[in-house]
Parts: structure tokens; sequence; C-alpha cells
């Protein structure tokens, strides 16, 4: 059976509109492919470039040292010309025997001015000293057929022999040869060749070879070059010297750049399709994949989702005609394994439907027997807040008609405090958040019989600053029931409000009981969360979340043990006067 007939029998099909939605959902497959073959592709082409960047940077990189040992080769030589008595003296160093050259250097030296001697033993271990790369630097004398080698690398500095060489220039693979072959090395040497004349006679005095050691920075580009798209040739008179390989020059690579350097060197760039394609291979692998999985898994899930869509419509209109005829307790559809979407919504909408054309009257008549409650209950609340402010008034004065003054002054600091928390203000000015925290301590100053002091101070211009009401009268709370103690007669508090900046700073300052220092950093890191307390007091997290929520998360609460052995809470609140609130 073909996947075409397997269609014809799936009953969806047979409808126009799911017909149309399968092909919708199958162009929508197409296209997602699509999109992401794009992806791949352009994935793949950043990474060819990214390959291809970092083979031009090694080339770079190889090109500028060359050329940077090229021109110390340049510098040198030119130096040596232009301070005649260097090659002079470099003259006599090659033709004479060491004692015939000292003698030389001796009576140089006794009959110049100087107090320092400038010789070719100094020249040479200025340039080992400032090129550290310079590994040796030979002379060949022809009419002696001597050599001399000046060594940066190995225990012996200075070393001379005899030895007849070819008349002509050495490259660096001769002079590995011929030259350096009865001492084996792993540096990679580069040579620069250099012929010194007499400027006066013409007459030469030395062939002068450089040999660079640059293995670092060979290695640096073999490492560098793992991930580049093509490897590195070095070579001198078509002659391989150094490869990021290791290996020959490969006639199936294509050359992407090469230069002649130092009249012998061909410095040459190839791209290698092998590398390039074993970089990228496995990500066309990872794209078929992921294509053969969104086939197999969208497409049963699609049929799937097709068929529930029919379920929901053949549901919806079974509900529909059990509403036309009057039935409305039916539901429209088990909806417990059902999942939510338009469909749903509307079946949602018929049994609630429903349930409110059955349900109407008895709705009707409970919902107006509630709002008859709701209004009793608007009323009762709605009785005159003063008369107990009014009832604590004449009791008061009843006090002071029998000469109780300490419970008269109670009574009166009470019904302040009352009266300050039926004022349906949220925001308050300052002075009067204070003359409330005054009723409150003279209360419990009262309570305690002297055995409680307390200050409060603030400078005038602060006094008509706004304030969330309630906000300080909590921590001071805090303190009369956690920190007071009963048993001492020194208990004591202070309010000191203070200006910072364009804030207002309120401290509150006792030496109460103190915070156990084990729960000190629980209720600081609190604060700075904006945490809030469970419970409907208005405690000290419920002052800084009610300040942060109005202000900001700049300002709120901050607490800290202080020189009384109490604790200090510092409260931060913008300065905002009348004028400035919204």
């Amino acid at each position: 059976m073909t996947f075409l007939q397997t269609l014809e029998k799936i009953n969806i099909f047979k409808l126009n509109a799911f017909s149309r939605m399968f092909k919708q959902y199958l162009l929508i497959i197409i296209g997602v492919i699509t999109i992401l073959f794009f992806v791949f592709h352009s994935y793949v082409l950043s990474i060819r470039q990214e390959k291809n960047t970092i083979l031009a940077n090694n080339y770079v990189t190889l090109k500028t040292e060359l050329i940077k040992e090229q021109n110390i080769v340049d510098t040198l030589t030119t130096e040596l010309f232009i301070q005649q008595p260097y090659l002079e003296d470099l003259d006599n160093f090659l033709r004479l025997e060491y004692n015939d050259y000292f003698e030389y250097k001796t009576n140089r030296y006794m009959s110049s001015e100087s107090s320092n001697y400038f010789g070719t033993l100094t020249f040479i271990k200025k340039i080992f000293y400032s090129y550290p790369n310079c590994a040796k630097i030979i002379f060949h004398n022809k009419d002696t057929q001597s050599l001399t080698i000046f060594s940066n690398t190995s225990a012996d500095f200075l070393e001379r022999k005899q030895l007849a060489l070819p008349n002509k220039v050495l490259n660096t693979t001769e002079i590995k040869n011929l030259v350096l072959n009865d001492q084996p090395t792993e540096e990679q040497l580069l040579a620069f060749h250099k012929t010194l004349n007499n400027p006066s006679t013409l007459e030469n005095v030395a062939d002068m070879y450089y040999l660079f050691d640059n293995q670092a920075v060979y290695q640096s580009v073999v490492e560098q070059n793992a991930e580049s798209a093509g490897e590195l040739f070095l070579m001198e008179n078509d002659v391989l010297l150094y490869s990021t390989n290791n290996g020959a020059v490969s006639q199936k690579m294509a050359t992407v750049q090469q230069d002649n350097l130092a009249s012998n060197y061909q410095l040459v760039s190839r791209q290698s399709p092998k590398k390039i394609w074993q970089a990228i291979i496995h990500l066309y692998l990872y794209f078929l994949i992921i294509t053969i999985i969104i086939v197999l898994v969208s497409l049963p899930f699609i049929i799937h989702h097709l068929r529930n869509l029919e379920g929901k419509i053949m549901a919806i209109t079974h509900k529909m005609t059990a509403i036309q005829t009057g039935n409305f307790t039916t539901a429209a559809m088990d909806k417990t394994h059902s999942s939510p979407d338009e469909f749903t919504l509307i079946l949602d909408g018929l049994d609630e439907m429903s349930d409110q054309l059955k349900h109407y009257i008895d709705d009707v008549y409970v919902s107006e027997i509630k709002q008859k409650n709701y209004q009793m209950k608007t009323l009762r609340s709605q009785i005159n807040p003063h008369f107990l402010y009014n009832t604590l008034e004449a009791i008061r004065m009843k006090a002071i008609i029998n000469h109780d003054l300490d419970v008269s002054e109670m009574l009166y600091n009470t019904s302040r405090l009352y009266k300050n928390m039926i004022k349906g203000k949220e925001l308050i000015t300052l002075s009067e958040e204070l003359s409330f925290c005054d009723a409150y301590l003279r209360l419990f100053e009262i309570r305690f019989e002297d055995n409680l002091f307390y200050d409060i101070s603030f400078p005038e211009e602060l006094a008509s600053a706004h304030i969330e009401k309630l906000s300080i009268q909590p921590l001071v709370e805090n303190y009369i029931v956690h920190g007071i103690d009963s048993t001492k007669d020194n208990n004591f508090i202070e309010i000191i409000c203070e200006r910072d900046q364009a804030d207002i700073l309120i401290l509150v300052k006792d030496n109460g009981n103190g915070i156990p220092l084990e729960r000190l950093p629980d209720i600081q890191d609190k604060l700075r969360n904006n945490a809030i307390e469970s419970s409907d007091s208005m405690g000290l997290l419920n002052v800084n979340f009610r300040i942060k929520e109005r202000f900001g998360l700049n300002y709120g609460v901050m607490i800290e043990l202080n020189e009384w052995a109490g604790v200090t809470v510092t409260l931060r609140i913008p300065s905002q006067q009348k004028g400035d609130l919204i």
C-alpha cells in the first residue's frame, strides 16, 4: 500500500478544509527545511571565510617576519659600512691571527681618544643582544678560505676553521650541509647573505651570512594554521625549506598568494580542498539528519492534529444541536485530555452559555441577595469612625476631672494615634509622622514610669517633606516590642532626620537588646531583595517593601548594630515637597 493510498483512507482528507490545511503544513515543512538549508549553507560559507582569513593572517605573519629579518640585515650591514672603524677592525679580525689582531686592537685603542673600543666582537654581541632570534653570523674570507662562525645559541661563541667553499653565494641548505654539517641542530635556520667590500679599495672583505632561528614563529604558524583552509610553503630557489603540513607542495592545491622575498625566497599560500571539505562535511550530514527527523516527526503529528480538530468540530456540532433541543446538561466533550486551543475555547463557551441559560433565574435571585448583603455591610462600614475618637475624649475629660493626669495624657496620645490612623491620606508630611511617633513614644514613656527616654530631632527645612504614613512608627514599635528591657532604667531611643544630597535619611537608633549576629545577615538579605512578611503586620520588611514600591529600589530600609549594643535602622526616602508629588 502506497503512502497516497493510506492518506485516501483517512476521513479527514475527504474535507476540503482539512486537505488545504494539510497542504499548507507540507509547504511550511518545505519552507522550514529550505530556510534551514540556507542557514547551514551560510554557516558553511562563514566557516570557509574564517579558515581563509586564518590562512591569510598566517601568510601575513610569516611574510612580515621574513621582511623584518631582511630589514634587520640591511640595517646592520649599513651600520657596518657607516662605522668605518667597524669594517677596518673586521677586516683585520678575519685576516690576522689572534695574537696579531689583539696587538692591532691594542695599538688602535691606545691611539684613540675614546675610552671605549668598538670592534668586531662588540658589534657581534650587540647584534645578538638586540635580536635574540639571530642564531649565527658567519664570515667567509675568500682569500684565506677561512670561516669565522659566531653563535648565539651554542656554548662556543666563536669558532674558526679552514674550509674551501664554492665561489658563489650559498643558500640556506648549502650552509647547513657544508658549513654546519658537524653541528647537528633542530633549529629552523634561514640565511641572508651580504657581501662586504672595502669602500676605499673595493676589495672583498668577506661574505657575511646572517642565520635567523625561526623555530618559534614556525611553530606558532603551524598551530594556528591547523584551523585554516590551506597550507603555507617557504622555498629558496624552488627548494622547500618549510611547510605547515611538513610535506611537499601538492599540485591539487590552488595557489592563493605568492611573493618573492629577499631575492631568493618564495612564500606561497595554497588552498587545500581536502581540509575545507573535512571541516564542513559533518555540517551537511547534520543537515540531512535534521531534515529526516523533521519529516518523520512532523507528518504523524500533523495527521494526529487534524484528526483531533475533526473530533472537536463534531463535538461543537453535537453541542449546538443539544442546545437547540433544550438540553442544557450535556457537556460538549471530555476536555480532560484535550489540549487548549481556539476550538476548546468555543466548546468552553458553549458549556458556559448552556450553564448560564439553565441557571439564569437562580443566578439572578442569588445575585440580588448578595447585592443587598453587600449594601448592608457598606452602610455599617460608613459609620463615622470619629465615634471611638469622641468616646476616648470623653473618657479623658473624666480622667482630668478626677485629677488622674497620667491616664489623661495616655488617653490623649491614644486618641491622637487613632485620629492619625483613620485619616485617608497615604502620604503625610515628615512633621506629622514624627508627631505621631512622639505621641506613641510618650504613651510608653508614661507606661514605663521614666525608665524610657527618647529624643526626636529634625531640621525645620525637612518638616514639609512627604513620607508614606506609618513608615517610622513600625520601626519604633519594633524597639518597644523586641528591644526594650523593662529591668533597665536607661532605655533610650532617638530619631534623627538629616538631608543626604537629594534624599532624606531617617535614623532610628536605640540601646536595646539588639539582634543576634546569626540573624542579622538574613534580615539584611531580605531587605536588599525587597522581601515582605507573610503576616499582615507592618514590620520592618513591610515598611521596606512599601517604600521601594512607592519611591523605587534605590530607597528603603537598612539595619545594622551600633556602638550602644543596640540597633540603628536607617530609612532612605527622596526629598519630595508638596509640589513635587504627582
